[in-house]
C-alpha cells in the first residue's frame, strides 16, 4: 500500500513545506542560453505550490504518509475531504498555463490529482485496501511518466532543476 502512497509525494512535498518554499528562494541561476520554453517556470511552480497547499496540509494533518499510520483507520469523512481537496486542486491546476517545457510535468500532476481523488473516493466507500488493489497499477504507470517528464524538464530547464523533485 505504501508504494501507492509514495506516488503522491510530490504534491505533499510541495504543499507541506517539506520542500524549500519557492517564494523564499533565491532567483535560480540563469543558464548561459536559457530555453525560451522555460520562461515563467519559477512563477508557475510557485503557483502550483500555493494551489496544492491545502491538500498537502490536510495530508500532513492525517499523517497520510506516516509509516506507523494505519490507513484503514482513516474515516470515510476524512477520505471524502481528501478527495474533495484533490478535485479542487486538480481543477485549479488545470486553469494554470505552464511554460511549454513544463507541460508534461503539468499533465502528470493533473493526472496524479485525479488518481488521488479516485483512490480517496474508493477508500471512502470500500476501504484503503480495496483502493490500493484497484489503483496500484495506475500509480505505478504514473510513476514512470513522472520520472520521464521531470527528467526532461530538468534537462530542458537546468535553471529550474532544483525546484523539480527528484523522486
Amino acid at each position: 500500500m505504501r508504494a501507492t502512497l509514495l506516488a503522491i509525494v510530490f504534491v505533499v512535498l510541495l504543499c507541506s513545506g517539506a520542500q524549500t518554499s519557492l517564494a523564499q528562494t533565491a532567483t535560480p541561476q540563469a543558464s548561459p542560453t536559457p530555453d525560451p520554453d522555460c520562461a515563467g517556470g519559477l512563477l508557475y511552480l510557485q503557483q502550483v505550490q500555493g494551489l496544492a497547499l491545502p491538500l498537502g496540509e490536510y495530508m500532513v494533518e492525517l499523517r497520510f504518509l506516516d509509516p506507523d499510520r494505519d490507513l484503514q483507520a482513516i474515516l470515510a469523512p476524512e477520505w471524502r475531504e481528501m478527495a474533495e481537496l484533490a478535485e479542487q486542486t486538480q481543477s485549479d491546476l488545470k486553469a494554470l498555463e505552464p511554460p511549454p517545457a513544463l507541460e508534461q510535468v503539468h499533465l502528470v500532476e493533473v493526472d496524479r490529482l485525479g488518481l488521488m481523488s479516485n483512490y480517496s473516493r474508493t477508500a471512502e466507500r470500500e476501504g484503503a485496501l480495496a483502493a490500493n488493489r484497484e489503483f496500484n497499477p495506475a500509480f505505478a504507470r504514473l510513476a514512470d511518466r513522472t520520472d520521464a517528464s521531470r527528467s526532461q524538464a530538468r534537462r530542458t530547464c537546468p535553471e529550474l532543476a532544483d525546484y523539480i523533485p527528484n523522486d
